[in-house]
């Protein structure tokens, strides 16, 4: 299995040429190890977004039996009442708890798409056997879960933060995983994904997704973490969220 890391030694000393992937072409797969995990990050802050497993501005739509164990708002009120929201959540519909949610999840998108600094991806680049250090990661354009799963490695550190900057869309294919070992938790993983997020049938996903415009989970995709949409909606066919 291939190991991206993060490192300065390596980038200072082994320069890497990256290969853009062009429109029409197959996701590319990065090249990897890139070096000894060094560029740790601190924690990103979502305040009172951290309540919900799902929270988005547009409104909610849901066909099936779609369960939230956690928190769900909107701060618009176009919600079915068919989600259950269960572990104690709260439900806060097009109110002041919903606007203030929206606004810190704002303050915490900016935060990590501000992160410099980060080891690049290639354009397009395919994420699936990898594994994957703490760090901040960046794609240009769109990243993929596609071939097979994807491990977040910890190395020990129950602190370890993993930021991916996604400068288009978010794409996980049907049954891909996330996989976390070594200590790694969904609450210190962070998606900011400036497009949207797709998880298609039957994914299980896991982190923090900060997606600047719509969340679409397909039938049976689950998520350990949250669906945080800043602008748009998010869509539900019978699925399970779970916050951490």
């Amino acid at each position: 299995m291939k190991k991206i890391t993060v490192g300065l030694f390596v980038a200072a000393f082994f320069p890497l040429v990256l290969i853009l992937g062009c429109g029409g072409s197959s996701p590319s797969t990065p090249n990897g190890p890139y070096g000894p995990a060094q560029n740790q990050q601190a924690m990103v802050q979502l305040g009172t977004a951290a309540n919900y497993g799902v929270l988005s501005a547009t409104g909610i739509t849901n066909v099936g039996a779609t369960t939230i164990c956690g928190g769900l708002a909107s701060t618009n009120p176009s919600v079915p009442g068919s989600i259950v929201v269960a572990c104690g959540g709260a439900s806060n519909i097009a109110n002041t708890a919903a606007t203030n949610a929206e606004l810190d999840l704002g303050t915490a998108y900016t935060d990590a798409a501000g992160r410099t600094g980060g080891q690049v991806i290639p354009q397009g680049g395919d994420i699936g056997g990898q594994t994957i250090y703490q760090g901040l990661y960046v794609d240009t354009g769109n990243l993929n879960l596609l071939t097979s799963d994807v491990t977040l490695d910890a190395q020990g550190n129950a602190n370890a933060v993993f930021i991916f900057q996604v400068r288009g869309d978010l794409v996980v294919a049907s049954g891909r995983k996330v996989i976390l070992t070594n200590g790694a938790s969904a609450k210190n993983v962070f998606w900011q994904v400036t497009g949207y997020c797709s998880l298609n049938t039957t994914a299980a996903f896991a982190g923090n997704i900060m997606a600047h415009t719509a969340v679409t989970f397909n039938t049976g995709a689950t998520l350990n973490g949250r669906a945080l949409a800043e602008t748009a909606n998010v869509t539900f066919l019978s699925n399970t969220i779970t916050v951490p």
